[in-house]
């Protein structure tokens, strides 16, 4: 049985509340709370959760389950989705555990159960492209009418003339264009690698990661060069650290 609080936490500096929706307060009304998965936690995100303490999000892909097949190398685990979340001053983190109940869920039954009926928020904020429920029925205009809820609709954001996305963002990282996603993101790609021998860190299959090459990157808040291998998976560096465990950020391409 899931606790009062589970186990994923974001960064010590700034550490939201993480709770499964099934365990969250029901009593504890929300002022505004933002939807969506928000992978990478780019710059449109960011224009989605603008003034929102609390975000609902989903604890995998969506598609995790839907299309397994089909699921994109994502931005962020959930463990640096929900550090990133809490570096930019949200307070709570309240997770959807989904699986087919939750996919098969009627956009009506998910505002009046979820939303309406444990988060209370006074209003809501969503992006433009939001959809939700089973075959995505749900859109901003079903919070409106369903639920009688303030609904923000955050514009698209857009830089270089095209629109902000976690794939256009994952299109780049994989040409090896890390820099221009960092501007799209708001802060570079990063991950945590976990040490194999010396000198050599893997990164988690299902994160996206930079093709072959000679990178200019931070390990654990020192800069130096990364060298990413054949596969993409794992890197060497000549950042001297004895971590079992690192925190690795790509700035741009050296090659």
């Amino acid at each position: 049985m899931l606790g009062a609080r589970c186990d994923v936490q974001g960064s010590a500096k700034m550490r939201p509340a993480v709770t499964f929706i099934t365990d969250a307060n029901a009593r504890h009304a929300r002022s505004r709370v933002a939807i969506g998965f928000f992978d990478g936690v780019h710059l449109g995100h960011r224009a989605v959760i603008e003034g929102c303490s609390t975000v609902l999000t989903f604890d995998r892909h969506p598609l995790a389950v839907l299309a397994p097949a089909a699921v994109p190398e994502l931005l962020m685990s959930l463990e640096e989705r929900v550090a990133a979340l809490g570096a930019i001053g949200v307070e709570e983190v309240v997770l959807i555990p989904f699986d087919h109940t939750w996919a098969g869920q009627a956009a009506e039954d998910f505002v009046a159960d979820a939303v309406l009926g444990v988060l209370k928020p006074e209003a809501v904020s969503v992006g433009r492209n939001f959809r939700f429920g089973a075959h995505a029925a749900g859109n901003p205009e079903t919070l409106r009418t369903v639920g009688g809820l303030p609904t923000v609709v955050a514009d698209l954001t857009t830089v270089d003339g095209a629109v902000v996305s976690s794939s256009r963002i994952r299109s780049l990282i994989s040409h090896g264009d890390v820099d221009a996603a960092a501007r799209l993101m708001g802060h570079p790609l990063e991950h945590t690698a976990t040490r194999l021998v010396d000198g050599v860190f893997e990164v988690p299959n299902g994160l996206a990661m930079p093709p072959a090459g000679t990178y200019l990157g931070v390990v654990d808040g020192q800069t130096g060069a990364i060298v990413v291998g054949p596969g993409g998976r794992q890197f060497r560096t000549a950042v001297p650290t004895t971590a079992d465990r690192v925190d690795v950020g790509f700035l741009s391409s050296v090659d």
